[in-house]
């Protein structure tokens, strides 16, 4: 149903319900005022036009103390709606009180249910357009970054601004060996189709591991572990998660392969280490990344891929905290972009574990 015409259905079922309450609870308390004039010999007549001037105001109350009530319970937080409440029954009973004994008679019955039934119809309203509305943003939100970053920001109670932290952290770097040529050969939108295919396949294995896609860079992925979620294995399921990828891989190139796709690889390469993790950009526009040696050295080891014919390269750093779950060839001393020194390197052959 078009929300204009659930929110019009909607104020019209709040109000009828309204309505019939209200009637319902002013025949009873006529009902009662009449059986006290019986008691106490009360001559209605001197009083009567002062209860039938009111009719109409008290339904007006009794609307208009609903209509605010629906409003609090709505957009207002709870502590909030609590202090209304109890602002509202103590100002009630008082002017209740004061209207008593001037032979006014307030329909006290008829409001109180109108509020409990604007409670019911807030909870009813924030089912129907806030939280529908809440979990598209937080669904849509999902699809552009991590579902642990999105859980983080939605959960933060201090406003999103730049900045981060320096934490240790284990960064992988998947690429698409084979990729360049695909590309020449093919169409744009051929290629985009083959890539999502292709990392739809990989992405499961990367949750399954704890790792956190940062950000997708053409036929590559930068995937981090051990945040936003800390996770003390993070070297650990870097590996494993690498490992199984690259089998996940072949299973796809046999596949394309008969399907008459392009013959496609993958390269990894990981390290761990120090780096900064925030909010990068300026204030009014920035993203959650990862920056530092860590990941350059991550990207210039996936390199290497290409040189030794290679599938999966880790640095030192995480063969030193894994060592006892992989067997591997040792890499003497490459040469880093950026570094003045060289570093050992391991191609991982299997998981020992």
């Amino acid at each position: 149903m078009n929300k204009k015409k659930l929110l019009v259905l909607f104020i019209i079922s709040f109000i009828s319900v309204l309505y019939t309450a209200n009637s319902l609870c002013d025949k009873y308390i006529d009902t009662r005022i009449n059986n006290v004039f019986i008691q106490k010999n009360i001559q209605q007549e001197s009083i009567q036009q002062k209860i039938v001037l009111n009719k109409h105001a008290k339904l007006l109350i009794t609307i208009s103390a609903a209509l605010v009530s629906l409003a609090v319970f709505v957009f207002a937080t709870r502590i909030a709606a609590m202090a209304y409440l109890v602002f509202f029954i103590i100002a009630y009973f008082i002017s209740y009180k004061i209207a008593l004994n001037n032979f006014v008679f307030i329909n006290i019955a008829g409001v109180f249910l109108a509020i409990l039934f604007a409670k019911y119809f807030a909870d009813i309203y924030i089912h129907l357009f806030k939280e529908n509305v809440n979990k598209k943003i937080e669904n849509v939100l999902g699809k552009y970054i991590s579902s642990d970053i999105k859980n983080k920001i939605l959960k933060s109670s201090t406003e999103v601004a730049l900045g981060g932290k320096r934490q240790e952290i284990t960064i992988m770097f998947a690429d698409i060996r084979g990729f360049t040529s695909l590309s020449e050969s093919r169409k744009a939108e051929e290629v985009s189709q083959l890539l999502n295919e292709y990392f739809s396949e990989l992405e499961p294995i990367i949750t399954k591991y704890k790792g956190v896609i940062n950000k997708f860079i053409g036929d590559a992925v930068l995937v981090v572990f051990g945040d936003p979620s800390a996770d003390k294995m993070h070297a650990k399921n870097a590996v494993k998660c690498a490992y199984e990828l690259r089998n996940k891989v072949k299973e796809i190139k046999q596949k394309w392969i008969e399907e008459g796709k392009p013959k496609i690889d993958i390269g990894i390469g990981i390290n761990t280490g120090e780096a900064f993790i925030g909010n990068v950009g300026t204030k009014n526009r920035f993203e959650y990344t990862v920056i530092g040696d860590t990941v350059n050295i991550a990207s210039r080891i996936e390199d290497y891929n290409k040189i030794y014919k290679t599938h999966i390269l880790i640095s030192e750093n995480t063969y030193n905290k894994i060592s006892q779950i992989v067997d591997v060839i040792k890499i003497r001393e490459v040469s880093i972009k950026g570094k003045s020194h060289k570093i050992n390197i391991y191609e991982v052959l299997r998981i020992t574990e």
